[in-house]
C-alpha cells in the first residue's frame, strides 16, 4: 500500500451535496387541516369551472338570440302591446247618405305645439251646427295629418260626414268607444274646415263613400 492508497488519519469523508430525497406524502400522512384544505380547493375548482362553463353557454345563446339566429323562447303574442299609431279605418255601406250636422257630437283636441287651434276648430264646427263638447290638448303623441276623427261602432256615418268638411282627415275606428260621439284630434297639417258651399259642390248628392283601404269592422254603418 502506498501513501496515496492509505487513508488519511483523522480526515472525514466528505458528504455528498444535493443528494437529499423528497419522499411522496400521501393523504393519510397529511394533517387533518391539510386534508380539509386540499378537499376544499378541489371543490372550489370544480364549482368555478362549472360556473365558467355555464356563463360561456349563456353568452353564446344570448348572442344567437340577439342576432336573430335563434327565436326568442318566450316571445308570445300576449306580451306584445298594441301600437296606438296603427289606424283601422271602417268601411261604410254603399249608398249611405251624410247625416245632419246638427246630430253630430264631437270633442276637439289639439295634438300640435300650436296654441288655441282646438278652440278655433271647435267654433268653426259649432258654426256648421256640430254639437261641440270639450276642447283641450291631446294627451297622446302629435299627429301629422290634418285631423284624425275617432269613432266607435255607432258613429261611423257621422265620422264620414264630418270628414267631408276636413280635407285629408283620417278616420280611425275604436271599438272601445261607445255612443255616436266623435273625437276630432287636430294634427300638424290642420288648416281649417271646408265651407258648406264647397262641400255641397264637391258632393251634391251627399252620398258617403268608403275610404280606400278600409276594413269591415262588423255591421257596416248604414246597413239595416
Amino acid at each position: 500500500m502506498n501513501a496515496f492508497d492509505a487513508p488519511h488519519r483523522g480526515s472525514a469523508v466528505p458528504k455528498a451535496r444535493g443528494s437529499a430525497t423528497v419522499g411522496y406524502v400521501n393523504e393519510s400522512e397529511q394533517t387533518p387541516r391539510a386534508q380539509y384544505r386540499r378537499r376544499l380547493l378541489q371543490r372550489q375548482s370544480a364549482i368555478f369551472g362549472t360556473l365558467v362553463a355555464i356563463m360561456g353557454v349563456l353568452l353564446i345563446l344570448s348572442m344567437l338570440f340577439w342576432t336573430g339566429a335563434l327565436p326568442f323562447p318566450w316571445d308570445r303574442d300576449f306580451s306584445e302591446t298594441s301600437d296606438p299609431n296603427v289606424v283601422i279605418t271602417p268601411c261604410i255601406a254603399k249608398g249611405t247618405k251624410a247625416v245632419d250636422l246638427t246630430t253630430i257630437n264631437a270633442d276637439v283636441y289639439n295634438s300640435t305645439s300650436r296654441t288655441g287651434i282646438a278652440a278655433e276648430a271647435g267654433k268653426e264646427l259649432s258654426d256648421l251646427g256640430v254639437q261641440v263638447g270639450e276642447t283641450d290638448n291631446w294627451s297622446g303623441s302629435s299627429l301629422q295629418e290634418s285631423a284624425r276623427i275617432r269613432t266607435g261602432p255607432d258613429g261611423i256615418a257621422s265620422a264620414y260626414t264630418l270628414a267631408l268638411y276636413i280635407p285629408d282627415a283620417v278616420i280611425q275606428y275604436d271599438s272601445d268607444m261607445t255612443g255616436a260621439s266623435l273625437d276630432v284630434i287636430l294634427g300638424v297639417e290642420w288648416d281649417g274646415l271646408s265651407s258648406a258651399k264647397s262641400v255641397k259642390e264637391a258632393n251634391p248628392t251627399g252620398t258617403l263613400t268608403s275610404i280606400d283601404g278600409c276594413e269591415n269592422v262588423g255591421p257596416t254603418a248604414g246597413e239595416d
